[in-house]
């Protein structure tokens, strides 16, 4: 399947990526997981908004990065210098900033091809969020996808080079 046919398919839910050319459907998220989504997202988009950086954007959103690889991340942050590339079905390009939860359902595409295309249409960092350890892999992709930059655990705090000055202690994104 292209991106083409991908926009064409009713709207959702259920709701569907296009990974490789091909459509993966996925259960709807589990209770954590979306406390997690909400304590980031609750964190970082009022910074971003008062620092006027660009946009943090909630899944399900799309973010096409090639003809066969539409995604919806379960977060993620544009730039100001790249909100250009936002259309009607959403990102066309690569964000500055990709967070996914890893479940039982995903690990396997969040961690492999999908990580992989990230790194490749310039996505300059990941995070792997891992409720059941309650650990936090970021990747610097531009330098390695097959170790993470940093492991982080409860009693770290977050923080990034995308977002200077924001940060959030490990232990609150994980706060039921």
């Amino acid at each position: 399947m292209t991106a083409t046919e991908y926009y064409e398919l009713p709207e959702g839910p259920p709701y569907s990526q296009l990974v490789e050319g091909e459509l993966i459907m996925s259960p709807s998220p589990n209770f954590f997981h979306q406390e997690i989504i909400a304590n980031l997202h609750l964190s970082l988009r009022p910074f971003v908004k008062r620092h006027r950086l660009g946009k943090v954007v909630l899944s399900p959103s799309d973010v096409e990065l090639d003809f066969q690889n539409v995604y919806q991340p379960d977060l993620f942050f544009i730039s100001n210098e790249r909100l250009a590339l936002i259309d009607e079905h959403g990102l066309k390009g690569a964000p500055d900033l990709v967070i996914e939860v890893i479940s039982r359902s995903t690990e396997r595409l969040d961690r492999g091809p999908k990580k992989a295309n990230y790194a490749r249409a310039g996505v300059r960092e990941f995070w792997a969020v891992m409720p059941k350890t309650k650990e936090i892999e970021i990747w610097q992709l531009a330098v390695s996808i097959s170790e993470p930059s940093r492991r982080l655990g409860l009693n770290d705090t977050l923080m990034t080079e995308v977002l200077p000055g924001w940060e959030m202690p490990v232990a609150e994104v994980f706060e039921e």
